[in-house]
């Protein structure tokens, strides 16, 4: 906590669970924060093999998470401004068919916050089932499974870290906007 002037924030979650669609409703009110999505820079430096990527050895996978953090520090020692990015710090691997992190020791050094988007098993399995455009697990007991192993893992980076660890849950559920909004402004511990 506090290694940083400009602050980096990343907003986790299962895939899934609506990161995205949080974040593209609050986006005219922080013109001064950097959005970035993690997923979208990889699939830029990976290219046409990113549908894939779950496949990949783990090394390589780890060597392209790093050059996407290397790429948002560039980024951010350009613009000068804070960074939300959308992101996980754990993933469902469909190899060993557990959720395993992929926070790297760059993105446990590069983030300043982390801040966990958190909604019911049932309510991420609704809103998989939804989206159309993307393949998604939708077994519940791996869902569950993936939610807790999120926020275990998410609360054991950020102390070992020393990252700030926000959260955002159904408790706020007709306030999740304004709630993420204070939390990037500084409003809220």
């Amino acid at each position: 906590m506090g290694r940083f002037l400009i602050r980096r924030y990343c907003l986790i979650g299962i895939k899934g669970i609506g990161k995205t669609t949080l974040i593209k409703t609050i986006l005219k009110e922080i013109p001064n924060i950097d959005y970035l999505i993690g997923s979208q820079i990889l699939r830029q430096l990976v290219g046409e093999g990113f549908d894939n990527f779950d496949y990949f050895p783990e090394e390589v996978k780890k060597n392209y998470r790093e050059k996407a953090i290397e790429y948002m520090i560039q980024r951010q020692n350009e613009t000068q401004k804070k960074i939300l990015v959308d992101g996980h710090t754990s993933l469902y691997n469909p190899i060993s068919k557990e959720p395993e992190n992929v926070f790297t020791e760059l993105d446990c050094t590069f983030f300043t916050d982390l801040i966990l988007l958190e909604v019911s098993d049932l309510t991420v399995l609704e809103r998989r089932k939804s989206d159309s455009k993307k393949k998604r697990i939708t077994d519940l007991s791996i869902i569950t499974k993936e939610l807790s192993f999120e926020r275990k893992n998410s609360e054991n980076i950020a102390k070992k870290y020393g990252m700030k660890m926000h959260y955002l849950n159904e408790k706020f559920y007709d306030t999740l906007d304004l709630e993420l909004i204070k939390i990037l402004k500084g409003k809220k511990l």
